[in-house]
């Protein structure tokens, strides 16, 4: 409480020089709150560890930037919210000599609304940035990361809406170590973020990252949550870590990805889990073979997808709930031979659907769920069996093949389905 409520002290200088004699400097915890006439902190050459301790420097309204400069080996320590609030702060910049590490806390820049830059030196070994460090800073433009591993936790930059570049300054140096939960959550306008080095994606990293059109993910990322580009309308490219760590497609990882048209799953992915599509503007899939669990609606409400090519393994023997339900484009389907179940709602409301190729085997029967066809309008069954066989999976006890909400079997459904029989495949 040293200065608290210092209304009128305007600046603080020496505290690089404060009883050199000592390991660590400390800033007490609200030292300087509330000190409106505060113009600017900086702090040079510093090279014993310091600590600024919790809401040391929140509500100077008039802090407009902060400098800190720390020497080899130092570590500087900033607490809880010790800027938070500061509502005329409007650059940051943490210079440091070799092996330096700096550690942000939580809500420590917090809601500071006029900040536009935050600038971390190519010198810092690591650099910790706290959950909510920089949250609501809805003015910051421009972060320049040239630390080395760098880890950013949970909503750190979440709803930072102007900020438009995470990167370097061009040399390379800065890397990214791990990224938490909703770090970058509702940063409308980011364009660029370079990740080279990143190993963890926490879920909706990303998410509502609406101005991100293009990301490459290293193979070095061993871990990736859900919903990690949920919501990212811009994206239109985006290139998954190749690797044996990272073999799931997490659930809603391109969820309503609407400008995603294309996208090459990778062979080292063998789990696909719900809805990770789901709303995308995906118009072509192949799903590799690798593939071995495919989960709930994965593209459902894909209205561009026009092509797809199943998996062809003996793991894969359902096309599961919902799976290519509102998908109104697609026109054609081919039916493995391991596809022995179509589940509830797997094609519901696909209205342009109008051609379903079945491929036999001499053990299938074939189970359809309620609604697994409803409101498709089926022309032609192309079949690579015999009549006989396709009457016997089709009306097999259990077999329950319907496709309209359990009206009518496959073999007597619309007038003008045409059934295909000993169907040979070009």
């Amino acid at each position: 409480y040293a200065f608290q409520n210092c209304y009128s002290l305007a600046a603080v200088t020496g505290l690089e020089d404060i009883d050199s004699n000592v390991d660590e400097r400390i800033i007490g915890r609200y030292a300087f709150q509330n000190c409106y006439s505060l113009t600017c902190l900086r702090i040079n050459n510093l090279s014993k560890n310091l600590t600024i301790r919790d809401e040391a420097f929140e509500y100077c309204n008039g802090l407009s930037y902060v400098e800190i400069y720390i020497g080899n080996g130092a570590v500087l320590d900033v607490g809880y919210g010790a800027f938070r609030s500061c509502n005329g702060l409007n650059s940051v910049y943490f210079g440091s000599s070799n092996d330096a590490k700096i550690i942000l806390g939580n809500y420590a820049f917090q809601d500071c609304k006029s900040l536009t830059y935050l600038g971390i030196s190519a010198n810092t070994k690591d650099m910790e940035i706290g959950s909510y460090a920089f949250q609501n800073c809805s003015s910051l433009l421009f972060v320049e990361n040239n630390s080395k591993d760098l880890v950013i936790e949970t909503s750190a930059f979440a709803r930072c809406r102007c900020l438009r570049y995470f990167t370097d300054d061009g040399s390379s140096n800065g890397t990214i170590k791990s990224i938490d939960s909703s770090a970058f959550n509702g940063c409308w306008s980011l364009e660029t973020i370079r990740v080279n080095g990143l190993t963890s994606l926490g879920s909706y990293a990303f998410g509502g990252c609406y101005a991100l059109k293009s990301i490459s993910l290293p193979d070095t990322v061993t871990s990736m949550s859900y919903g990690v580009f949920y919501g990212c309308t811009g994206l239109e490219s985006a290139k998954l870590p190749h690797n044996a760590s990272v073999n799931i497609l997490s659930e809603s990882t391109f969820y309503n990805c609407t400008s995603l048209k294309s996208f090459e799953i990778p062979d080292t992915i063998t789990s696909i889990d719900d809805y990770a599509f789901s709303g995308s503007g995906i118009e072509s899939i192949v799903i590799p073979n690798t593939v071995t669990s495919i989960g709930s609606g994965v593209f459902s409400n894909c209205a561009s997808l026009r092509s797809v090519k199943l998996p062809e393994n003996a793991s894969v023997t359902e096309i599961s709930y919902a799976m290519f339900s509102d998908c109104t484009s697609l026109e054609s389907i081919r039916i493995p031979e391991n596809i022995t179940t179509i589940g509830q709602n797997a094609f519901y409301g696909c209205t342009s659907l109008k051609t379903m190729t079945i491929i036999i085997n001499s053990t299938k029967i074939l189970y359809t769920g309620q609604n697994a066809f409803y409101n498709c309008e089926l022309t032609t069954i192309n079949f690579t069996g015999t009549q006989s066989e396709y009457e016997s999976f089709t009306t097999a006890p259990g077999a329950n093949a319907y496709l309209e909400s359990g009206n009518d079997a496959i073999k007597n459904t619309a007038p003008g389905l045409t059934v295909n029989y000993n169907y040979v495949e070009a």
